[in-house]
């Protein structure tokens, strides 16, 4: 089968879409084998296949394909007594030390099918819908899950049908008490100040969509804003490092290793701090590198290591919307010019009295009406739901005395 397998994919599945190897699950054993691979096929057009019967040998098959060998004396993986490799794979996840030695010999002759840029497929997997799996569908009214969690929703019942307490929904930010929450209610808070907040219309469980200031909006003397977040160098520096701590002098940058930035482009890569008198935890995945340079007088930057494969890998590289030099912002890790952040804001249109959202419409300040911020009104925008009729806001007096 790998064989027959390898041919008819590589004619009939590779000229539209591009893999490094491909795997056929079976509900039987072919030939007694419970799993099969091209060892060292990896990129082949015809080898890179294997079939697999059971799931816990589709990581070990894998190994066979990249063109690893079985585990034998004297290989041994932290707190497992077998690993990925063993001549007869468990329910295991860890690589033995023989395993990464061999992968570190594969990195340094890597085919160069493995190292071509990502490329984004859809990938969705097919599951009948039914209740209880907490998926709401058209058939549904609401979906409370489990037996277990169905006994804490008192708005919605082990049928997928809204209680007979007055119930209207069960979810959404906002639903309050099994209710659609009052209009003006906020449902999503600002996350600062390039962020703008939304509202309930007392209509619908859901919140309107996450909306904000409009891209390339100053936002400090040295930053614009960029998807909602307004940050510079030093501001990220604080964040990670604390307060005090400032950005890296200009001699700490332009490495070459893992990915060198173009020369325009050094003050949007890797962030480099200096000032750092102590070292976070950053949390598991976390690294922290230091540089030590002599320019004036000597001083270590630090700064974290991105993890590509992290929920955050770019938690160590500069932030879009940071300077990089007169008139430039960074942009995707790139030194950009300002009109290429295609700001189209017309604060004349919006009288003045309020900011562009990213829809390029007008977010109006308290006590002016959208879409123009020309009339009386209690604020916001035609995207953000209807504010409050009356804002609060937290004020005191500071008295001082000079004896």
């Amino acid at each position: 089968i790998p064989s027959v397998f390898g041919v008819w994919k590589s004619k009939a599945v590779y000229p539209h879409i591009a893999r490094d190897t491909s795997v056929v699950f079976t509900s039987y054993r072919l030939e007694n084998y419970e799993c099969y691979a091209s060892f060292d096929g990896l990129c082949n057009p015809n080898w890179g296949a294997m079939f697999v019967y059971l799931m816990r040998y589709t990581l070990h098959v894998l190994g066979h394909n990249i063109g690893m060998h079985h585990d034998s004396q004297g290989c041994y993986c932290f707190r497992r007594t077998n690993c990925v490799m063993a001549p007869v794979p468990d329910l295991n996840d860890m690589l033995s030390n023989c395993s990464y030695e061999r992968m570190q010999h594969l990195f340094r002759q890597w085919d160069p099918c493995l190292s071509s840029s990502n490329i984004e497929y859809t990938n969705f997997p097919y599951v009948a819908l039914h209740c209880g799996d907490k998926l709401k569908n058209q058939r549904e009214e609401c979906d409370c899950g489990s037996l277990k969690d169905c006994a804490s929703d008192r708005c919605c019942e082990t049928s997928c049908t809204l209680s007979l307490y007055c119930s209207v929904c069960n979810t959404g930010l906002c639903c309050h008490e099994c209710k659609y929450a009052a209009p003006g209610v906020i449902c999503r808070d600002v996350g600062g100040i390039c962020d703008l907040l939304e509202y309930c219309d007392g209509k619908k469980e859901a919140c309107p969509d996450d909306f904000y200031v409009q891209d390339g909006t100053p936002c400090s003397l040295v930053s614009v804003c960029i998807r909602g977040n307004c940050s510079d160098h030093d501001m990220q520096c604080q964040a990670l490092f604390g307060y005090q701590v400032k950005d890296g002098s200009p001699a700490w940058r332009g490495g070459s290793k893992p990915f060198p930035c173009e020369q325009d482009d050094v003050f949007c890569g890797m962030l480099h701090c200096s000032g750092v008198k102590s070292i976070p935890g950053g949390g598991e995945h976390t690294t922290f590198r230091s540089l030590l340079v002599q320019e004036v007088k000597e001083e270590k930057c630090f700064g974290y290591d991105a993890h590509q494969g992290t929920e955050l890998p770019e938690m160590g590289l500069v932030v879009d919307g940071a300077t990089c030099g007169p008139g430039k912002y960074c942009l995707k890790h790139n030194c950009t010019f300002y009109q290429d952040l295609h700001f189209e804001c017309d604060l004349k249109a919006c009288n003045y009295k309020g900011v562009c959202n990213n829809q390029n419409h007008c977010h109006c300040v308290h006590g002016w009406q959208p879409p123009t911020c020309e009339l009386k009104g209690k604020g916001g925008s035609v995207d953000s739901g209807p504010p409050p009729d009356k804002q609060y806001r937290l004020s005191g007096r500071v008295l001082m005395s000079t004896n």
